[in-house]
């Protein structure tokens, strides 16, 4: 608040499907512009869109893909999930899912009753559940998962949506 900003990362997709180069550089470069903002401008968070880990979001992939990249970076990640981290459909090639439902591994590592160390490398998340409203300085954010086909809710039913309509009432 004092000075004047908030600053904070955003990013999706980091899901290592092919191996982890690409998002481990970019984990480093995330972790650099934390140690080495000027006061100030050091980034608070990490804001993360979805597609946590790929392809089907299964729990057991969350070290490799996840603690593991972000390791070393110093600040809070609260998340959404993607469509990946809901899927469930196995297709040929794919590792066989065994997780109890559909975001079992999203919900153990975001939305933990308490942080918990599953792995070494960072503590679980305690957000309210896969979709959430952030108020900081300056900015609400309000965080939806869309699903496997980018709608709010299964068919039929309207929970997220009724939630989200509330949330507009909600100063």
């Amino acid at each position: 608040t004092q000075d004047g900003r908030l600053v904070f990362h955003m990013l999706g997709d980091t899901g290592g499907v092919h191996g982890t180069d690409m998002q481990d550089a970019i984990a480093q470069a995330m972790e650099a512009q934390i140690t080495g903002a000027p006061a100030g401008a050091v980034p608070c968070f990490f804001y993360h869109l979805g597609d946590v880990v790929y392809f089907n979001g299964q729990s057991e992939n969350y070290l490799a893909q996840f603690y593991e990249p972000y390791q070393y970076y110093d600040a809070p990640i609260f998340a959404i999930p993607g469509n990946h981290d809901g899927d469930t459909l196995v297709r040929p090639g794919d590792q066989a899912d065994d997780d109890p439902s559909s975001l079992y591994g999203f919900m153990q590592n975001f939305c933990s009753p308490k942080p918990e160390f599953l792995f070494k490398h960072r503590q679980t998340m305690t957000q309210p559940y896969c979709y959430w409203t952030m108020t900081a300085p300056f900015v609400r954010i309000i965080g939806l998962y869309s699903n496997l086909d980018g709608m709010l809710d299964a068919r039929g039913t309207a929970q997220q949506q009724n939630w989200f309509r509330s949330e507009e009432h909600t100063s």
